[in-house]
């Protein structure tokens, strides 16, 4: 007790250390909130909002207490106490909303960190680092929320709670990483800490997160592959590389010959090299190599990596598999950035070039074509960038490269939603279903009557039909789904929102019948018709258009 003297009076108040039970008072709050329901910040700064308190309300500590009580939070009075000696440090009588908001907030621990980031990497299928607020809406299961397979919620009712959620943390119609953590952090905020495992399957439920997809933190990763590779190398006889061991090590497990290596086959294989690991390890380490999630992982994929890995006792530069060096980023964006600057056929330009050089349509390049194709690109790289990227890209067996290959690496592939959208597109203006068009059909559909630059009187509509029908590559010949689908696979980086991405393909084409119409709000600019730019022999002069 600590004693304090007025005049004849004396007073005895308890000394409560507020630090030593600031974690058990914000626990008790946690639970309760909990059993409410009530399962964001979000949803708590609503109840303050129903009740006609906003965040940066003062209230007196009983009608805290009673706004408490309207919640279904119950304190005792030294918790209370305890409470008020943090929200009203000045001793004035007022309580401020947000701070006590603010003393929910706490960093999630490393478990709830590791799940959450795992479900932004598996939702951003594009590895923008960033994602539509529509696009994470769409993919929310509700259904399959605790809440509602407890029967407390609706499926309606969590997704209306998910979007006010989501969308407090969006800028510009779309949300980062930051922001999906944020979300999260609001749920941490009214999740007491013996929930961690509620959260992790709330994260894995609503975003459908398969059990071969669940998190494993990169430092086990790191150790479990490091396991592996040791028991390769003391497999690996000293004139040999790990490559090789590895080889004879997946024929003896499964000596069909296939060229892939299925989950059950991998865990054989571990146990053949002395690998004994746990189930879910095994799953994680195959993950791993099956950066695509198919299932199937190729045999020279895996036998590559440990070649390049390998301890060097036998170099080996001209294997007679594939060596799968590490990405080579800094080339890769290099281009990118370069080509992007150019406007909207700037990758176009290179998909063009390409094709030009392949005279023979076997959709490889050899390293002198490749080097020509970047530098009539404009590319100026490195020699040390270009060596990574070739060698990357490189088949060991006929010393050229797949320049599609390429391409993906530089723009990424279409997502599945636009795909559809672009094989929808191509069998209406596919009259005769001959999966060949002709140009005359072409031409006639092509819309240009919002070509601003035909609007803005800089060229003829004949100009630009002929622009186009350049980046199209189809200048004496029909257009076939795959020309048609690589078209717009190398427009899709330009345009990063589904939707718009959407109205520009319906608006470019004269299509009566091309499905609903998108809409937006006035707050949205529509995107403008997608427009020609110059030929990819002339590509300094191209700008973006501002509506991209």
């Amino acid at each position: 007790y600590q004693r304090r003297v007025h005049g004849d009076l004396i007073l005895f108040e308890t000394i409560m250390d507020w630090h030593n039970r600031q974690d058990v008072t914000l626990e008790k709050i946690k639970m309760q909130l909990t059993s409410r329901g009530i399962d964001t910040l979000a949803v708590l700064q609503k109840y303050f909002q129903d009740l006609e308190m906003d965040q940066n309300s003062l209230i007196s500590a009983l009608d805290f207490e009673k706004i408490l009580s309207k919640i279904g939070v119950f304190l005792t009075t030294q918790e209370l106490r305890a409470l008020y000696n943090v929200l009203d440090p000045s001793r004035q009588g007022k309580l401020s909303i947000q701070e006590f908001l603010n003393s929910l907030k706490k960093d999630m621990n490393e478990k709830r960190l590791k799940i959450v980031s795992l479900a932004f990497q598996f939702l951003d299928e594009t590895g923008k680092q960033f994602i539509e607020v529509d696009e994470l809406v769409k993919r929310y299961c509700a259904e399959y929320h605790p809440r509602v397979k407890s029967r407390e919620k609706t499926p309606e009712d969590v997704r209306k709670d998910f979007e006010l959620a989501i969308s407090l943390k969006a800028s510009k119609g779309v949300v980062t990483p930051e922001g999906f953590k944020e979300y999260y952090e609001d749920i941490n905020a009214t999740l007491p800490a013996e929930k961690d495992d509620y959260f992790v399957n709330l994260v894995k439920q609503t975003w459908n997160l398969t059990e071969a997809q669940q998190f494993t933190a990169p430092e086990h990763s790191k150790k479990l592959e490091a396991i592996f590779f040791e028991k390769v190398r003391q497999k690996t006889l000293t004139k040999e590389h790990e490559g090789q061991t590895l080889a004879r090590a997946i024929h003896y497990v499964d000596s069909t010959g296939t060229p892939y290596i299925s989950v059950e086959t991998f865990a054989k294989l571990l146990v053949y090299l002395g690998c004994i690991l746990k189930e879910e390890d095994i799953n994680a380490l195959y993950s791993m190599y099956d950066v695509e999630g198919t299932g199937q992982l190729p045999c020279e994929t895996l036998i590559s990596i440990f070649a390049t890995r390998g301890s060097g006792n036998k170099p080996n530069p001209k294997p007679n598999f594939k060596l799968r060096a590490e990405f080579p980023t800094q080339a890769i964006d290099k281009i990118r950035k370069l080509l992007i600057s150019k406007g909207y056929y700037g990758l176009r330009s290179l998909s063009y070039l390409f094709s030009k050089i392949d005279e023979s349509n076997s959709g490889k390049v050899d390293r002198a074509e490749f080097a020509w194709a970047m530098k009539e690109s404009g590319q100026n790289l490195l020699a040390v960038d270009f060596e990574k990227l070739f060698n990357y890209y490189e088949n060991q067996e006929t010393g050229g490269i797949d320049y599609e290959e390429v391409m993906k690496g530089i723009r990424g592939d279409l997502k599945e939603r636009r795909r559809l959208k672009v094989h929808e597109i191509y069998k209406l203006l596919d009259k005769a279903g001959t999966g060949n068009i002709p140009l005359e059909d072409i031409a006639n559909a092509y819309n240009l009557d919002k070509n601003p630059k035909v609007v803005a009187g800089q060229m003829t509509k004949q100009q630009a039909m002929d622009e186009f029908l350049n980046a199209l590559g189809v200048l004496h010949k029909g257009v076939t789904l795959e020309t048609f689908e690589g078209f717009y696979k190398d427009i899709s980086p330009m345009i990063d929102r589904d939707d718009y991405f959407e109205l520009m393909l319906q608006n470019s084409w004269k299509i009566p019948d091309a499905g609903k119409k998108v809409t937006f709000g006035e707050k949205h600019q529509q995107p403008c018709l997608l427009y020609t730019s110059p030929s990819p022999r002339d590509l300094s002069t191209s700008r973006m258009p501002s509506s991209a």
